[in-house]
């Protein structure tokens, strides 16, 4: 009998015992991720693989809603852009042929009736005129063309964005942890807001 108990006690603990090992090994690669970029590891947890952060940009591993297992990890990269109006979600396409409205989306809250009351809904509709003239008045402050914006979005793999009042974002899956794609992707969204530059 000693051996089956063994036996449960190990299908039950390895698997906790490898989440841990992953979680702190996460750490390390992190940290040196941050220093390759020039920036600072702030540890956020035990368990948690904290963020970078630099000069004007925060690079956060985060989950998508509590209670998720790690492999709903996404690597949220958000780069300040003061002035910035919004928001608004464009797809990495929007770039390609410049500016292309098909690809891009601006919230909007509305009032829903929901049986007997009414309630407040956000969503994400075509922009209108006046938003259109809105992103295209702050995009002419880009600090590289669309074809090199195009380049750099799809270099570092990032499909599409959220530009909102104070910052440009974006999330890929999993916890990115390459020092040069996260580099490219910070200077990407930089150069959207006109504060670095980009080079092929």
């Amino acid at each position: 009998m000693p051996s089956r108990e063994l036996f449960v006690f190990l299908v039950v603990a390895l698997p906790v015992v490898g989440y841990v090992l992953l979680a702190l090994t996460r750490k390390p690669r992190l940290r040196a991720t941050a220093r390759q970029l020039g920036a600072s590891h702030v540890d956020t947890g035990w368990l948690s693989p904290g963020r970078i952060v630099g000069r004007g940009f925060t690079i956060e591993p985060t989950t998508r809603s509590f209670g998720r297992s790690p492999s709903s990890y996404r690597t949220v990269v958000r780069v300040e852009a003061p002035g910035a109006p919004g928001p608004f979600h464009l797809r990495s396409q929007f770039f390609r042929a410049f500016p292309d409205w098909r690809y891009a989306k601006v919230r909007v809250r509305r009032l829903q009736r929901v049986f007997v009351v009414q309630a407040s809904v956000q969503g994400w509709v075509t922009p209108s005129a006046e938003d259109r003239e809105r992103l295209l008045a702050w995009l002419s402050g880009m600090s590289a063309g669309p074809a090199l914006i195009d380049e750099g979005l799809r270099w570092a793999r990032i499909k599409d964005m959220t530009i909102d009042e104070g910052h440009v974002s974006t999330s890929v899956p999993g916890i990115v942890s390459n020092p040069e794609r996260l580099r490219r992707a910070v200077e990407t969204l930089g150069a959207i807001q006109g504060r670095q530059t980009l080079g092929p």
